[in-house]
């Protein structure tokens, strides 16, 4: 359906999976995004913003790494630091939890 009306594509240098939005695409993911961020807000949904990487310690600490390192990519190194590609939000949103004093 997305190929038929000229929503997105895929390519293979791009890689596996990773969709290249077309214009119409684009405006269609947006519609839905702003309907979706409206509809959630208003129910009470408390947005936060997390980063694509973090210190492999991390994902260490957390236990993400012992249990999921066969499906996470390997480390990348950045000025002697080991940083992973977050595969899910947990270990960040539980550092935002922490960042407060709670009863």
């Amino acid at each position: 359906m997305g190929k038929t009306l000229d929503l997105f594509s895929f390519n293979e240098e791009v890689g596996a999976g990773l969709p290249l939005w077309h214009p119409k695409g684009a405006i269609l993911r947006k519609i839905i995004e702003d309907y979706l961020y409206k509809e959630l807000t208003s129910q009470g949904y408390q947005w936060v913003v997390t980063p694509h990487i973090g210190k492999l310690d991390l994902w260490k600490s957390s236990g993400h790494w012992e249990l999921f390192r066969e499906e996470m990519y390997s480390p990348i190194d950045i000025e002697g630091d080991k940083y992973e590609l977050k595969p899910m939000n947990c270990p960040f949103h539980v550092k935002i939890y922490q960042s407060k004093i709670r009863s």
